[in-house]
């Protein structure tokens, strides 16, 4: 009798799973996938004419220069819907890597990246759960997947054709790769994603604090590697000018934008003022001094938290890099909800330590996925009585489920014992 209960019992559960992840991949088809076709992303857009500017020898670092040449661009495709600005904001090497979408029309490359980028978000969900032995008919995996699916920064980043998923895969397999002790291979994926995007540079600190020198050096080479491509595909010039001309920009300025959720746009908007937000005060050296504290103590706390010897891809390694992920997110200059996506990891790592500790545990798991779901929603920052006041503290409401994030991370690494 109690093994045809347990059967049963059994059965249930699993048509339950099965119809939470059918839900998922339905709504997500829907809400991520064809609304993201529809949308034809303003991101991806940026990308394609940029690439289509560096072919056509165009200084794009110069202001003037690139937005004459933008808007002759744009003049001879009136149904580019590409935003008001076309800051290059990526290295070179990232729009060398689209220069083969650019031999299609804009709205077939966008089509054939959007596919791409589907192919980059299963393979890393597949490493993800391969990572941490997760089975997907499983409470686990069935309640990972709807989150990871119904998750709005997700559905962003397919809208707006942006980059972030295929970063995703790329760190993810960087970091199977060196669970099965290839070092030299999870180097070269890491120096790639910061080929890409400087931001995920800031991970390969995490293999520098614990030691693992071989990742630190092939991370390097694969880094070089993307400067030397970028220097073939485009030209030395662009490669030089980004680090001395635009990549300066992103760093010791206030950065008040209404979907900046890092430090620095926490603080800018609370003392500048800009058509964002009237700041308490218009003081942009205090809000660089406030914003360089507090990166310094977020950095300082990380670094305290991650001390000691953590054992290969084991738990404390897991908190340890996802601790850097969310420390990575708070401290950059520029961190939008599309980049949230990082989290996912985050999430699995907090998740498989806090299921084994019963009633606390469960209790750590409810807030865990209460942060994640309270950085998907998608809020109206455009009210204006958001603008000023007391009221301007609601324009970083996805600023604080990060730093919640992080700080239970780096409490949890901190009271788990060594392995």
């Amino acid at each position: 009798m109690n093994n045809t209960t347990n059967n049963y019992t059994e059965q249930f559960n699993r048509a339950v799973y099965l119809a939470l992840i059918v839900f998922s991949i339905l709504n997500y088809a829907v809400n991520g996938f064809y609304n993201g076709l529809k949308y034809k992303g303003g991101d991806f857009l940026n990308y394609y004419l940029i690439g289509k500017l560096i072919e056509d020898g165009v200084d794009i670092h110069n202001d003037a220069i690139r937005e004459q040449a933008a808007k002759g661009y744009e003049a001879q495709n009136p149904r580019m819907l590409v935003k008001k600005h076309h800051q290059p904001d990526y290295p070179i090497f990232w729009y060398a890597m689209f220069m083969p979408l650019n031999a299609f029309r804009w709205e077939i490359a966008f089509y054939l990246w959007t596919l791409a980028n589907q192919f980059f978000l299963l393979a890393a969900i597949y490493l993800l759960f391969k990572y941490f032995k997760i089975r997907l008919i499983s409470l686990e995996g069935a309640f990972s997947l709807t989150i990871f699916l119904n998750y709005w920064p997700l559905w962003s980043n397919m809208m707006e054709g942006q980059v972030n998923v295929f970063l995703l895969f790329l760190i993810i397999a960087g970091l199977s790769l060196f669970k099965k002790d290839i070092p030299w291979a999870a180097g070269l994926l890491l120096g790639l994603a910061a080929g890409i995007k400087i931001v995920p540079a800031f991970l390969v600190f995490f293999f520098l604090f614990k030691g693992h020198w071989k990742v630190v050096i092939w991370s390097a080479v694969g880094f070089a590697l993307t400067v030397v491509i970028s220097a073939v595909m485009a030209s030395p010039d662009l490669v030089i000018s980004y680090f001395t001309t635009q990549l300066p920009k992103y760093g010791g300025i206030p950065r008040p934008e209404l979907f900046n959720q890092s430090i620095n746009g926490f603080v800018s908007r609370l003392f500048t003022q800009s058509p964002s937000a009237y700041g308490l005060i218009d003081n942009q050296a205090l809000s660089n001094g406030v914003t360089l504290v507090l990166n310094l103590m977020v950095l300082g706390l990380t670094l305290f938290f991650s001390r000691g010897k953590f054992a290969l891809a084991g738990k404390r390694w897991n908190l340890g890099f996802a601790l850097f992920i969310t420390a990575m997110l708070l401290m950059s200059s520029w961190t939008m909800e599309h980049h949230f996506v990082f989290l996912y990891f985050v999430w699995l790592a907090l998740s498989a330590e806090w299921s084994i500790e019963g009633k606390t545990g469960m209790q750590g798991l409810v807030l865990t996925a209460l942060l994640l779901a309270f950085s998907a929603v998608n809020l109206p920052y455009q009210t204006p009585k958001f603008a000023s006041g007391i009221f301007i503290l609601l324009l970083s409401l996805k600023f604080y489920p990060v730093l919640g994030l992080w700080l239970i991370t780096g409490i949890k690494l901190h009271r788990t014992g060594r392995e």
